[in-house]
């Protein structure tokens, strides 16, 4: 659907804006990542923080946080 290939370029364009995230290209969507790295466990670094992906008539947005680094709830009001 265009509506949603729009909506998917403006949100693309929205979170490489931010300072230290990037966006990256995949089959279905986007992968989001943070140019620092994100570190997931105490000894475990990446850079991956999330996707967004199309499927059939939907468009998904999903955000991995590591446990115990955010409140629920202040990670929806960030969103």
């Amino acid at each position: 659907m265009k509506w949603i290939k729009e909506k998917r370029s403006e949100l693309q364009s929205i979170v490489n804006k931010i300072n230290g995230c990037v966006t990256t290209n995949n089959e279905t969507g986007f992968t989001f990542k943070a140019i620092d790295g994100v570190i997931w466990a105490n000894t475990k670094r990446g850079k991956k923080w999330g996707q967004a992906f199309e499927e059939d008539q939907r468009f998904y947005v999903a955000i991995d946080f590591p446990v115990g680094s955010f409140e629920l709830k202040e990670l929806s009001e960030r969103i």
